[in-house]
């Protein structure tokens, strides 16, 4: 953070700070702006600093920023990102914000929210601003299709290898005690999407109390981005992937011992109903596993071969009968990947893994398909529990390269 950011702050102190990281996000900030001040104001007797943290958008956000009426108890600064540019880079700038003003507790959420409650701003502040936790994480009730990376990968990854329980890991709206703060700036904080995995990945190896706050439906503009995929996901997934793959080495003496985490559910939240429609290209979805899939085809054979098992030929036979990828090879797969990457740090081996997500996303949706919300949530459980029958079997495979 430049020292002239310092001069925008009118306290020397605030017990809490709720950040705002923006890039062009003219259509929700002011939505997100009033839901957030109206969430201090209502639950909170706390004097509250709003930080926005702009990724210097190109168009009125800002401009819109400037014109908000704020509330009695809260002030707001806005500050510039500097590079290298990314998600990560903002959330830091708040963290730093944070750290200058002695904030107990501070708070992220996304600017992009479409759907955002002032309650939200209780559930995820209050734990941390009063010590009963160290990080506030988020539970949505979000669309059966959404979450592609967190369904399949991300959370039955960071369940199986570092216990506890965290439904979503890269959820973007949480919230930090200053101990926990400080132990984030005390490391190298990602600038890019693999900040989300590393907040929750460090609460989990310093073994803070993590609770959850039940914030009801996830509604935001950038889900239409997702909805596939390769101008967005691809790079979400590749900065997402290299980070849990770059912790997953730093904090392997501590994961590999099999210590579970303190966890703590918030038992309060948001009724919001059904999860709003969502619309997936399973065709799609499906053309880009089977022509990504046999362009990988020798890297992805390399990785499965190094890991043994007989998994390189199952995932050649899936391959060419343009099957999709199951819940069991699915996870070997991952794990293999793990340990290729911790000997040979490049693109190649991430992009290979990225093929065959793309298998394994459109047969977890034909999985699905004619689910309801909670037989589909007992379907994401069965691919943790494939992460979990190879644990051990990945355990040793890792710490032997």
């Amino acid at each position: 953070m430049k020292a002239g950011y310092k001069k925008k702050i009118k306290r020397k102190r605030y017990p809490l700070v709720v950040g705002i990281p923006t890039k062009n996000s003219e259509s929700t900030i002011l939505h997100v702006l009033s839901n957030v001040a109206e969430g201090l104001e209502r639950y909170f007797e706390e004097r509250a600093l709003i930080v926005v943290a702009d990724g210097h958008s190109k168009d009125t956000t800002l401009e819109l920023v400037q014109m908000f009426p704020l509330p009695e108890r809260s002030d707001l600064i806005i500050i510039k990102d500097e590079p290298p540019y990314g998600k990560g880079a903002g959330v830091k700038s708040v963290l730093e914000i944070g750290k200058y003003v002695g904030a107990h507790s501070t708070t992220i959420v996304d600017s992009d929210l479409v759907f955002i409650n002032p309650s939200w701003i209780e559930l995820l502040a209050k734990p941390t601003l009063y010590g009963r936790a160290g990080l506030v994480a988020p539970f949505y009730q979000r669309h059966k299709y959404d979450g592609m990376l967190t369904n399949v990968l991300i959370y039955p990854f960071t369940k199986s290898v570092y216990g506890g329980y965290r439904r979503q890991p890269i959820g973007g709206d949480f919230s930090i005690s200053k101990p926990l703060l400080e132990e984030f700036l005390n490391e190298e904080v990602p600038h890019d999407f693999g900040i989300d995995i590393f907040i929750t990945t460090t609460a989990l190896v310093k073994n803070y109390k993590i609770g959850e706050a039940i914030l009801g439906r996830k509604v935001h503009s950038s889900t239409r981005k997702y909805v596939i995929p390769k101008k967005h996901i691809d790079p979400m997934f590749r900065q997402v992937v290299v980070q849990m793959f770059k912790m997953l080495e730093q904090y392997e003496s501590i994961w590999k011992e099999g210590r579970k985490p303190e966890y703590r559910e918030i038992p309060a939240g948001v009724e919001e109903g059904k999860p709003l429609p969502l619309k997936i290209d399973t065709e799609k979805i499906k053309g880009s596993y089977r022509g990504r899939s046999k362009n990988d085809q020798k890297m992805i054979r390399k990785i499965a071969e190094n890991y043994g098992n007989g998994l390189a030929n199952r995932l050649s036979s899936l391959i060419a009968s343009e099957r999709g990828v199951n819940r069991e090879d699915w996870a070997r797969m991952v794990y293999a990947t793990a340990c290729y990457y911790k000997r040979q740090k490049n693109k190649s081996v991430i992009d290979a893994l990225l093929s065959l997500w793309y298998g394994r996303y459109w047969s977890h949706v034909q999985k699905i398909k004619g689910m309801t919300y909670l037989e589909a949530e007992e379907e994401v459980e069965r691919c943790f529990k494939a992460f979990k029958k190879y644990r051990q079997e990945f355990l040793e495979k890792y710490t032997s390269v």
